[in-house]
């Protein structure tokens, strides 16, 4: 549903897509829904407008900066999208990544979303090392 209240079919045929929920998503929801509650919200929907009905794109915003706000986080919620893929680039197969954010088989999801995370490249240094220990020990001074 966009700003204006219209249900769309998304952008391309990759924008319908299945989202896998994991433990920490679903606790996140059950929260969520219980915090409607709280706000006496009996609603089907859970990033509902303030009166409990179906929300939008400014809804979904508004929802965000107020977190945002509460947590002290930067950015916007399309950045999380970067925040995701980064995280994920080293620990997930890469159509795995792109079939969850709707990306075509194509699209280069790494070289547009993916970022080095902090720790990321003294990880790297760290996987080398133990690589060329295992693989060419004579080549370390240590072992000398």
């Amino acid at each position: 549903i966009n700003a204006k209240g219209y249900i769309t079919d998304g952008k391309n045929e990759n924008a319908r897509r299945i989202i896998p929920i994991s433990d920490l998503a679903s606790a996140i929801l059950r929260n969520t829904i219980k915090r409607n509650e709280d706000y006496n919200l009996h609603t089907d929907w859970i990033f509902c407008s303030p009166d409990g009905s179906q929300g939008n794109q400014s809804t979904m915003r508004n929802h965000w900066l107020a977190l945002k706000k509460d947590r002290d986080l930067p950015g916007t919620v399309y950045s999380l999208r970067h925040t995701f893929i980064s995280m994920m680039k080293n620990v997930m197969p890469e159509q795995m990544i792109k079939d969850i954010c709707g990306h075509s088989i194509s699209f280069d999801s790494f070289g547009t979303y993916g970022h080095i995370l902090s720790g990321e490249q003294e990880q790297a240094a760290e996987i080398i090392s133990l690589t060329f220990r295992e693989s060419a020990p004579k080549l370390h001074p240590e072992n000398e």
